[in-house]
């Protein structure tokens, strides 16, 4: 059986078409685990609407408490032996489960990774419109080189919807996601794959994601998503210290760090005045985090660290001149 969490908040307009694509899928023997988070509009009451019509359906009533604490209490809940997150405001094709279970098992993979595709609702970032669709294949093996190769080959996307698990390699490994902020993915992703003993990819665009304006993962330069990636950096270096520095591990998580270092100084520049001031200390706390390593040692990179705003500067006033020469 397949458990699939799908968190549920203020999505009244998209929920049918994301429960319906579960409903529809060839595979039938599945586990729906809708946990309405504290829903204000009617996506509570339509929640009840499928658990009435399909025995597969179970609902979880709880306080608000965020994406993660929803994703949380489903997986907790959870019967299946291999679990999937879905998104409320998103869909999957047709024969997307069937695909997974049949991948996973044919290669006794703890996790399996797959692509997706966009389509855009009133969205407010065109800039930020990412393609989730790598054009390499990756071997089947242990998830920390493959973690490696995806970042290296920047074909790393660590959204959970486009992951599928075994459910027992999340609890032996304690795995769940950290509450209260943006960004969880972006730490539970990479802790997934190194240590996964097997990872395997299916090359398929299986997930459809809506982009809208009022989504979480479109507010990009907020004082709350820097909040999040300070945290997500914070805890991988946490992560870290499982490892020696000669490790695949921490070669593979100090890529994925960088990675979000250097987002994370363009987005502190693009913070409002006043928030940047608040957050001071903060970014002291990750640049202290950045120096740490070996990995993050290049002097473009610390001239970024030590001088967010002239890096600013430049990416707004300077790189733009250079690119009408």
């Amino acid at each position: 059986m397949v458990s699939i969490v799908i968190p549920v908040y203020n999505v009244e307009k998209y929920l049918r078409e994301c429960v319906d694509s579960v409903l529809r899928q060839t595979y039938s023997d599945l586990e729906i685990i809708l946990v309405d988070d504290g829903s204000p509009d009617g996506s509570g009451a339509i929640c009840d609407e499928y658990a009435e019509k399909d025995s597969r359906v179970t609902v979880i009533h709880k306080e608000n408490g965020g994406l993660s604490d929803a994703r949380n209490a489903g997986m907790a809940a959870a019967h299946g032996e291999y679990i999937y997150f879905l998104d409320s405001d998103d869909y999957i094709v047709d024969d997307a489960i069937r695909l997974l279970v049949d991948r996973a098992r044919t290669e006794n993979a703890d996790f399996v990774f797959f692509d997706s595709e966009n389509f855009v609702e009133d969205y407010e970032f065109p800039e930020y419109i990412e393609n989730f669709s790598r054009a390499r294949t990756y071997r089947t093996g242990p998830g920390v080189l493959l973690l490696g190769a995806t970042v290296r080959n920047s074909e790393y996307f660590p959204c959970v919807p486009f992951e599928f698990f075994r459910k027992q390699f999340l609890e032996e490994n304690g795995l769940s996601f950290y509450k209260g902020i943006i960004h969880e993915d972006e730490l539970f992703t990479p802790v997934a794959f190194v240590r996964a003993k097997t990872a395997a990819q299916l090359r398929k665009k299986l997930y459809v994601r809506r982009l809208r304006g009022n989504s979480i993962m479109s507010v990009k330069d907020s004082a709350k998503s820097y909040e999040g990636s300070a945290v997500v950096l914070r805890e991988l270096d946490r992560e870290l210290d499982r490892y020696s520095v000669l490790s695949h591990e921490y070669r593979a998580l100090t890529l994925c760090m960088l990675s979000k270092s250097l987002d994370m100084i363009q987005n502190y520049t693009l913070i409002d005045r006043a928030e940047r001031k608040r957050l001071r200390p903060l970014y002291a706390e990750s640049a202290e985090i950045m120096k740490k390593h070996r990995y993050f040692g290049f002097r473009r990179f610390w001239a970024k660290v030590e001088h967010p705003e002239l890096y600013y500067f430049y990416l707004k006033h300077i790189k733009p001149l250079l690119h009408k020469k």
